[in-house]
């Protein structure tokens, strides 16, 4: 609630009323809240408010608003008041044309009747206030009649509607399925306009303003005018001069007011007679009505305003009066009359809280200081900048207590206490101590340094200062004594135990006793702790009270302290007092506590059981001998007995008002109000593209008030604070599945209602989702070890390629051997023989040197030698032919390996150390090299190193050598799972290594 909605009420000068001359009839509420247009009230011509079955206050009537509407006609409009807001509630579809009214009614089911008058018909809905949805009924009528509805009401179980046109006045009697059954008819010669209507068991009046007062006989369903004459024979028969001005009922008897008498008049519907009230007349300034409680609710317009009153009877003196300026005749609504009420008017709403009978609240505006007795109930009340005042509880009366200061009015400020010595007043002002001729008012001042407290003993005044001293004053001297110095200290309050002078101030205790001071700290674990009270007690002596909510007991004799209350909120503690039942009554600026030691009970009390405010002041609280209490407060002064003084029990709900999301199906942000849509928007789903969430909450339930505080919490985690705040927003969920509960906490600190609970379902983005991402790491997956499959078998591909290729290779050199071996050898040998034989030298040794040189080419193509004598002769014969045919001369060292492999993978060996050999003899011009086979337990190494010329190589790129040599190397030593690591630089030589695991033959 913005501060600015909260009226001050100002006292007013008490008027006569009409069923009392008292002046002290009157009371303002002690609450009194307006709404307008800015506050979310639209309405601008108020025709009807209900509350309905739902707790809300429902109001209907006509709207101005251009930049809200196409056109500046009035636009009908039905709103409704959780008690904090407004909501507006839509028409139905069906309406169009210029609106006259709308209005409300209650049936009994729970739903509400909406009568819409429009420029040249009726239409009738019955509103569903669960699904805000709509169903007309059927007036079973020509289409062509025009008509109006002037009344709807509930009688007998009955729910009749009275339909008046040109030509008749029907009533209808609506039944289960919204169709309309004729259920009487007024005869008449002129149309009419019922407005009142008296119930009774045998029949109905019904007062038409344009054809009089018919009364309706329920056995026969016929109507008869009920002839003025017959109510009062001064009455003239002019029908708009008998007109109904007041209807009400009390002690169910029905009373009627006509504009031509102020008097009261009744009907028996036995005898169809009429007879006159005993009651007071009634002015005809006032409007009188009557709740279904049988409380009379009157208005009187008076200049500039309008004077309400609040009855349990005629003739008693108002329950509840006040004034509002400038109102006439509102439309009033409430539950309980004597608790709230609401009113409207036209642009302006109104909701007054009103006293409680437990407690009796005066000075409701003020703050308050000190209380004294001053003679028999009457009470001396000081506030902190307004003045004083004399308060009589019993007649519930305040009169202002003028002060004088050198005969002219004063007003004395930041009152600390009030001590009374005969004909004087002892008090201070802003300058110090001073004192008040109780007879004359004057005031007398001694200005020294301002009293933060004061406590009498005798004849003598103490005082705490702010970081000052400590003052004694003799009243009778009328002087200041200096008694100790106390600049560092702040005193709060002050009270006296056997000369000994108790001082509560912001680090601690403060003792001073014969010139002597000391400060003791009740929390020994602190340095210091700010105490705000002192109070005595016939058990515990004193009671200190903290800044931090602690009550502590203390005896000044041992000096030591207790605790013995923590306050739940942690509220400072500005006073406390204890009844006869041993209850300590705690103020704090929290509420009013009631606390029994002995059994650990409390209960916190604050404006829902009737207190004017719920933060207490300090100095404030006092019991007179009755037993009754004063508390007062930041704004008021509280009086009540501690036995009549009982929790409320208001039976508050906590209840979902909107929802506000994005709606994926109607792909625009959407507010749900109505029961049902928020029931079936719970789960509520949230698209990944708007995951925002505005939910709105209220308290609804009989006399609501302000101090009420939500929290929240997700998946049962912390409890998060939302304050007053009725209204949680959240900003981009995060993905995920979530479960809100909201919680209303009283003043008190108890839960009320029920827990509000709405899960909420954020989605992400598909592409986010884990079935998305599992999806698509499979995909990636699959391509992945795709590729793996596809290169691996790339590979294997190409080993067994070149694996066939170099076996073709072995195969066509062995047949090539062969042929030169087995053809052309042999007939190199014959070619020999025959040279031989002619005796021709010359080509005789041609010959032999061709044969020889023939068959050392069989032998590279296919070594021989291999098959016959084994791998280690093979490799030595080889290693000996390079050594012997070569000017490089190359230290062997072989270890026999013969039988390690099979065959194919001797032949590839063979095939390696050959390559390496004719490489080193053609490219690395080196003198010397070094062959080794060393055999190890799994593998034989192969080592060939030269020290020749070397060249630029890296083993990384073993696979990417472009000499077909070396590329034969590469995949033979593949071919036999070796591995091969060639070791080189300029200048520096080469090595080349072979590791092949040994592989017996099978």
């Amino acid at each position: 609630m913005k501060l600015k909605h909260i009226l001050a009420i100002v006292p007013i000068f008490l008027i006569q009323l009409v069923f009392c001359q008292s002046e002290n009839s009157r009371n303002n509420p002690l609450h009194h809240y307006q709404y307008g247009i800015d506050d979310g009230f639209d309405i601008t011509v108020v025709n009807s408010m209900i509350i309905g079955n739902d707790g809300w206050v429902w109001i209907s009537g006509l709207a101005k608003r251009l930049d809200l509407y196409k056109n500046e006609n009035l636009d009908g409009i039905i709103q409704r008041f959780n008690g904090m807001s407004f909501q507006r509630i839509a028409l139905p579809s069906d309406l169009s044309g210029f609106y006259w009214s709308i209005d409300l009614f209650n049936k009994p089911n729970g739903e509400i009747i909406v009568s819409v008058t429009l420029d040249d018909f009726n239409r009738y809905y019955t509103l569903n206030p669960e699904t805000l949805e709509y169903k007309e009924i059927i007036i079973p009528l020509k289409k062509d009649v025009h008509y109006h509805a002037s009344k709807i009401f509930n009688y007998k179980g009955k729910l009749l509607i009275c339909v008046n046109s040109e030509q008749f006045c029907k009533i209808y009697e609506v039944g289960e399925n919204n169709k309309a059954e004729l259920f009487a008819e007024i005869t008449s010669d002129r149309s009419g306009f019922v407005s009142d209507i008296g119930k009774y068991d045998e029949g109905l009046i019904l007062h038409d303003s344009h054809v009089g007062i018919h009364f309706l006989d329920l056995k026969t369903r016929k109507s008869s005018i009920i002839s003025p004459k017959s109510i009062d024979p001064n009455f003239s028969e002019d029908p708009f001069k008998h007109m109904v001005k007041n209807l009400f009922t009390y002690n169910d008897t029905i009373y009627y007011q006509f504009h031509q008498s102020p008097d009261f008049y009744s009907f028996d519907p036995a005898s169809r007679k009429w007879s006159k009230s005993s009651y007071d007349n009634i002015d005809l300034n006032i409007i009188v009505k009557s709740d279904d409680s049988g409380h009379i609710f009157q208005e009187t317009l008076v200049k500039n305003g309008s004077e309400f009153a609040v009855k349990d009877s005629l003739g008693d003196v108002p329950s509840k009066g006040y004034y509002i300026e400038g109102s006439r005749q509102f439309k009033h609504a409430a539950v309980n009359i004597h608790k709230s009420l609401y009113l409207a008017e036209n642009g302006t709403f109104h909701q007054l809280i009103f006293e409680s009978n437990q407690v009796a609240t005066f000075l409701t505006q003020y703050s308050i200081r000190s209380i004294m007795k001053i003679e028999k109930d009457r009470y001396l009340v000081a506030t902190e900048l307004n003045g004083y005042f004399i308060v009589d509880p019993k007649k519930r009366t305040t009169e202002p207590f003028e002060i004088l200061l050198n005969g002219k009015p004063f007003i004395p400020f930041f009152n600390r206490n009030l001590f009374k010595s005969g004909n004087t007043l002892w008090t201070n002002n802003e300058n110090g101590v001073c004192k008040i001729d109780l007879q004359t008012h004057e005031l007398t001042q001694f200005i020294y340094f301002p009293a933060q407290s004061m406590v009498e003993d005798g004849n003598y005044i103490y005082t705490g200062t702010t970081r000052f001293k400590l003052l004694r004053f003799d009243k009778e001297k009328e002087i200041y004594e200096d008694l100790d110095l106390t600049d560092t200290l702040n005193f709060q309050d002050i009270d006296l135990y056997n000369g000994k002078v108790l001082g509560a101030t912001e680090k601690g205790l403060y003792i001073y006793h014969k010139g002597n001071s000391k400060l003791l700290i009740p929390d020994q674990t602190k340095s210091s702790e700010y105490l705000l009270s002192i109070s005595k007690h016939p058990v515990y002596k004193f009671l200190i009270g903290s800044r931090s909510g602690k009550l502590y007991s203390f005896d000044p004799d041992k000096e030591q302290f207790k605790l013995i209350y923590q306050d739940a909120l942690e509220a400072s503690i500005a006073d406390v007092q204890n009844d006869e039942k041993g209850n300590l009554w705690i103020s704090t600026f929290g509420g009013f506590v009631k606390y029994n030691p002995k059994t650990k009970t409390q209960y916190r009390f604050n404006e829902d059981e009737g207190f004017t405010n719920y933060e207490a002041n300090r100095y404030s609280a006092f019991e007179n001998e009755e037993g009754y209490l004063f508390l007062g407060t930041l704004k008021g002064l509280n009086y009540f007995h501690p036995d009549s003084l009982l929790p409320s029990s208001k039976s508050s709900t906590l209840v979902p008002i909107s929802l506000q999301y994005f709606s994926k199906k109607e792909n625009k942000v959407v507010k749900k109000i109505d029961v049902l849509s928020l029931q079936e928007a719970n789960p509520i789903v949230l698209p990944p593209e708007n995951r925002n969430l505005t939910y709105e909450y209220s308290v609804l339930g009989e006399n609501l008030v302000r101090n009420i505080k939500y929290h929240y919490r997700i998946n049962d985690g912390e409890w998060s604070k939302l304050g007053s705040s009725k209204k949680i927003d959240l900003i981009n969920i995060a993905p995920g599945r979530y479960n809100l509960e909201i919680e209303a906490i009283s003043f008190n600190q108890k839960k009320i209602g029920n827990s509000l609970y709405l899960e909420i379902i954020a989605k992400d983005f598909f592409y986010r989702t884990w079935w998305f991402l599992s999806l698509t790491f499979l995909g990636m997956f699959a391509i992945i070890f795709w590729y793996f499959i596809a290169s691996r078998n790339r590979v294997r591909m190409h080993e067994t390629f070149s694996r066939d290729i170099i076996t073709a290779q072995e195969t066509q050199l062995t047949e090539i051997a062969r042929e030169l071996h087995d053809s052309v050898g042999q007939k190199l040998v014959l070619l020999s023989m025959k040279i031989k034989v002619l005796g021709d030298k010359s080509s005789e040794l041609l010959t032999k040197e061709t044969l020889e040189e023939l068959r050392a080419i069989s032998s590279g193509l296919h070594p021989s030698v291999l098959e016959r004598h084994g791998l280690t002769a093979a490799i030595q014969s080889l290693v000996n032919s390079i050594d012997e045919s070569t000017d490089t001369f190359i230290e062997a060292e072989i270890d026999p390996i013969d039988n390690l492999f099979p065959p194919k993978s001797e032949l590839h060996i063979y095939r390696i150390i050959q390559e390496a050999l004719n490489n080193m003899v053609k490219h690395s011009n080196a003198q010397s090299a070094s062959f080794k086979v060393k055999k190890t337990a799994s593998s034989v190494l192969f080592s060939l190193q030269d020290f020749g010329k070397g060249f630029k190589f890296r083993t990384e790129n073993l696979n990417h050598l472009d000499g077909l040599g070396m590329k034969t190397l590469v995949e033979r030593s593949k071919i036999l799972d070796a591995k091969l690591e060639i070791e080189t630089s300029e200048g520096k030589g080469t090595r080349i290594k072979l590791f092949v695991p040994i592989q017996l033959p099978q």
